[in-house]
């Protein structure tokens, strides 16, 4: 499949503004690491739910595209989202709600792009605290992708 088409079928199953192509972004990807031990992302796709999400899952089982996400901003060391082959880039860093926080047993639901940082400022009103050896970079999402 070549990238006019690429393109062609993530736009039908995408909504509008959440997929680019645009040359300085995919630049950027540099700071991910992708440009140093693998290959640019033909595209970048920015799902605003879990429906668009399963959406591109599913697109991606049909046609054999690698799907490459990631959830944080800033570098990741080593490499640590190379891809070799033809993938698009899944962005969740745009995740951020955290729709529970149980006091009573200590845990805490976020979704991919919650930072340490909101993290941390969403559990101190509630008194609690994340224990300090699992925190990470400023920036970097408190779920691995």
């Amino acid at each position: 499949m070549n990238d006019t088409e690429l393109f062609a079928c993530l736009r039908e199953r995408m909504p509008a503004g959440s997929l680019s192509v645009d040359a300085a972004e995919l630049a950027a990807c540099a700071r991910y690491g992708l440009l140093q031990q693998g290959r640019p992302p033909a595209c970048i796709v920015r799902p605003g739910n879990a429906d668009e999400l399963a959406a591109l899952v599913r697109y991606a089982n049909e046609t054999g595209l690698s799907l490459t996400v990631t959830s944080s901003t800033g570098s990741h060391r080593r490499g640590g989202i190379t891809n070799q082959g033809e993938h698009i880039l899944v962005d969740l860093s745009g995740w951020k709600k955290i729709d529970l926080v149980d006091r009573r047993n200590r845990v805490c639901r976020v979704e991919p792009g919650v930072t340490y940082g909101e993290l941390v400022y969403a559990l101190a009103p509630r008194g609690l605290v994340i224990p300090m050896p699992l925190a990470r970079a400023t920036g970097k999402a408190c779920w691995p992708p």
